[in-house]
């Protein structure tokens, strides 16, 4: 449990792995195997193993959390409220229970994501640079609580700004839209502002299909992704995207898609990219991925 609480899932996970073979119907291990199963990201399988030893035992308190943050991570909301009240009428003085509480508390807060990139680019002094030389982006997105377990909806903003060889283009987006989540699916739209390019909606959405795979796609009319060249001489693209996911674990996953952009001009873009996520350190002070 040690090596689980310092992320050191690997080694964690084998040593329980060996002591349920030699104490098969214990279920504090076999509780805890599935929740370093769970911080795997092999939440199905965890799920599977915690619903009977549940089933079994109703008054196991470990097996009905464990099910809880299982079903959190699944997108199981109602569920997992359920198992919470259960929990909190039968062992309320329970840290575990209070700690599963705090985290169903902190899960039904607005949430509020801000992210920024600046970067500097050369035009190979022939001025065709399509990002400029210099850019900076910020964006925002305040989420709203939880509205009956399966929607958020959200404010949007953005600000890029981009310096060109001949030119200096700055962005103002804003907008908003609705998430729609249930158990192994997310579905986001959302309608967005920006400025003289007029009004963009964008549909996008993800299904996992398993603790392996999932696959997403994305569709935009007048895309906020259309690079600032181009906006600044008023031409609008269009944009879709279907991608897969494959993740062995928490720390190794691949991931492939494909992109295609049209824009008013004329013009198409098509993309192919493929990313590879690999951990390399991991443990209770140093991480390394890559």
């Amino acid at each position: 449990l040690l090596r689980i609480y310092t992320d050191r899932l690997s080694d964690g996970q084998k040593m329980l792995e060996e002591l349920a073979k030699r104490a098969p119907h214990n279920q504090e291990i076999r509780v805890a195997l599935a929740m370093a199963w769970g911080s795997r990201g092999w939440h199905n399988k965890a799920e599977k193993d915690l619903y009977w030893l549940h089933a079994g035992d109703p008054s196991n308190l470990g097996a009905q959390l464990g099910l809880f943050e299982t079903r959190m991570a699944l997108g199981d909301f109602r569920e997992a409220e359920s198992l919470l009240k259960n929990a909190v009428l039968t062992r309320p003085e329970d840290q575990s229970t209070q700690k599963a509480q705090h985290g169903w508390s902190v899960h039904n807060l607005q949430q509020l994501l801000v992210d920024s990139n600046f970067g500097q680019s050369a035009g190979g002094g022939s001025g065709l640079s399509q990002n400029g030389s210099r850019e900076m982006v910020i964006d925002a997105r305040l989420y709203s609580s939880p509205y009956n377990y399966d929607w958020r909806y959200f404010a949007h903003t953005q600000y890029a700004s981009t310096t060109f060889p001949d030119a200096v283009a700055n962005k103002t987006t804003v907008g908003g839209g609705a998430e729609y989540r249930v158990r192994d699916f997310r579905l986001t739209g959302e309608i967005l502002n920006m400025g003289h390019i007029g009004t963009g909606f964008s549909l996008d959405g993800e299904y996992r299909i398993n603790d392996y795979w999932a696959i997403n796609g994305k569709g935009e009319n007048n895309s906020s992704a259309t690079p600032m060249r181009a906006y600044y001489d008023n031409v609008t693209a269009n944009s879709y995207q279907i991608g897969t996911v494959f993740s062995w674990n928490e720390s190794r996953s691949l991931n492939l898609s494909t992109n295609q952009m049209g824009f008013s001009d004329g013009n198409q873009r098509n993309v192919i990219d493929a990313s590879w996520l690999e951990g390399w350190i991991s443990g209770p002070v140093y991480k390394l991925h890559s």
